[in-house]
């Protein structure tokens, strides 16, 4: 399974919940999208131009909406904002979160 990252970095916190979600996502095919690649110091890629069978958005409703317009596969948002009801995990459930993905328990 290869996971893509988006992260809305106008949010506070969102570079460090990318970087917990980076975390949780050892050993796995992994490839960022290229403004938080870029803020991370690593190769990334357009997010209209990742082919990933999962993209996990960190930020809120509106990331996982913007991450919509551009690219069709199965989100799983994280939320690094203060409302997030269409985001599916919250910061402190990435972990589990990712378990859960990992193991095939989600609905698409």
């Amino acid at each position: 399974m290869r996971f893509g990252v988006y992260a809305n970095l106008t949010i506070e916190d969102a570079l460090d919940v990318a970087k917990s979600v980076i975390d949780a996502l050892e050993g796995e095919d992994v490839v960022l999208e290229s403004t938080l690649a870029e803020a991370l110091g690593v190769k990334g890629e357009g997010i209209a131009d990742m082919d990933v069978d999962i993209l996990v958005t960190v930020g809120g409703d509106g990331t996982i909406l913007r991450a919509m317009q551009w690219n069709d596969s199965v989100i799983l948002g994280v939320n690094a904002g203060v409302l997030g009801f269409l985001t599916e995990v919250d910061r402190d459930e990435i972990e589990e979160g990712v378990r859960k993905v990992l193991d095939g328990r989600f609905l698409t």
